[in-house]
């Protein structure tokens, strides 16, 4: 039997440890080299037919679709990530705003744009609505596949914009 009397994050390893605990695995760092200036390398994201990066402070957090492929959902900063496999679905999202009578409402941009990422056109967009933000790309081809995000400030906003672009198709 182990004694687990160190500092809380060794103790808990020690504890995993003695017990047979679930081992970590250490994530694949990210092909095309992006990092935080200052940072560790980012890691990389299995999908269905492609791969992406993420900042390695950000977390799994949903389903994974199917052997082979990585979480769908992916936490970071103050936003969350999802990816799906298909075509993006239009959707409206309803937002109720409170405001004081007399207040003007809250500032909203909307800005669509297109890129080439990994050779094959995709679709980007950056929206704000009062301080939430919504991000998302979208892919054709070679396979259909989207990506939205949500986050509370530019900063994460840009982030995920970042991590659109490091998408890289698995070609057979």
């Amino acid at each position: 039997m182990k004694i687990c009397t160190l500092a809380a994050a060794v103790a808990l390893t020690g504890c995993a440890a003695a017990t047979g605990g679930a081992s970590r695995t250490v994530p694949t760092p990210c092909p095309a080299g992006v990092q935080i200036p200052g940072g560790a390398p980012w890691r990389l994201v299995r999908g269905d037919g492609f791969t992406f990066c993420v900042p390695p402070s950000w977390r799994p957090a949903g389903p994974v679709p199917s052997p082979g492929a990585d979480a769908q959902v992916w936490r970071g900063g103050d936003g969350t990530l999802h990816w799906s496999p298909g075509p993006l679905r239009t959707s409206t999202r309803t937002v109720t705003v409170m405001r004081r009578e007399g207040d003007p409402l809250p500032r909203s941009e909307t800005r669509r744009f297109s890129e080439v990422i990994d050779g094959s056109p995709a679709e980007l967009w950056s929206n704000r609505y009062g301080e939430k933000r919504f991000t998302g790309a979208e892919w054709t081809r070679p396979r259909p596949v989207h990506f939205t995000g949500e986050s509370e400030s530019a900063a994460t906003a840009a982030l995920q914009l970042d991590v659109y672009r490091t998408v890289r198709f698995t070609r057979p």
